[in-house]
């Protein structure tokens, strides 16, 4: 089984999975990099690396990486996060969906990315052909759809505190994941100020998450 250029057939690259990103956009982290001796993973908002002499699965990645190093903190406390006293499934209490993106022909242009405009000025008229509004001259129209998928989800705004940082708790329980693959208690080594991203360990690993802003005003699910 291969996710994008990974091979996840050991339980680390099971856990560096869990980090990449599925965004279009941002190919160069679509897949591991490796920077300065450490093999990173991210979905920009969150990573995982460890010293590249512990990975044992192959991947490529021949583009130019994210400076993910500078993102990572200096460790400022050592405290043991006790995620077993988290029943996260029963805070899931929303039904989850499905985003898939339909593709339809742009109904302004007829698929064809081009319209034609008529104007008159001074008696005189005008024929423009130009590249379609509606679909930015690419003669398709893309939506998103949600289907229910009968699983559940967080409720929208919640987070689970730690220290004074508030955290998705989809993100919390992405480390209860990592826990029980490496089977490592997880450790908090720099939480510091609300909206700066928090450094945790689990055995080799570093992991790095961004917290919610503050200024949200999250409904508080679980503290730590």
């Amino acid at each position: 089984m291969k996710i994008n250029n990974m091979e996840t057939n050991t339980t680390l690259a099971k856990v560096f999975s869990l980090f990449l990103s599925n965004n279009e956009q941002r190919e160069n982290i679509q897949n591991p990099f490796e920077i300065k001796g450490y093999t990173y993973a991210t979905d920009a908002v969150s990573l995982v690396r460890c010293q590249s002499q512990h990975i044992d699965f192959r991947y490529t990645n021949k583009l130019e990486p994210p400076r993910a190093d500078l993102v990572v903190p200096e460790p400022n406390t050592n405290r043991l996060l006790d995620l077993n006293a988290i029943d996260f499934d029963a805070f899931k209490t929303e039904d989850d969906y499905d985003i898939t993106i339909e593709e339809k022909e742009c109904d302004a242009c007829d698929g064809f990315a081009e319209v034609d405009f008529e104007f008159s000025h001074n008696g005189k008229d005008y024929d423009i052909t130009h590249e379609c509004p509606v679909c930015q001259g690419e003669g398709k129209i893309y939506t998103d759809e949600a289907k229910p998928n009968g699983k559940k989800t967080f409720p929208e705004g919640s987070a689970i505190k730690i220290g004074s940082c508030f955290f998705h708790p989809r993100q919390i329980e992405k480390l209860k994941t990592v826990i029980n693959l490496i089977e490592q208690p997880i450790v908090i080594v720099y939480n510091d100020f609300p909206n700066k991203a928090c450094r945790f360990r689990c055995g080799f690993l570093d992991i790095v998450i961004m917290p919610l802003l503050e200024s949200n005003n999250p409904n508080v699910l679980a503290e730590l």
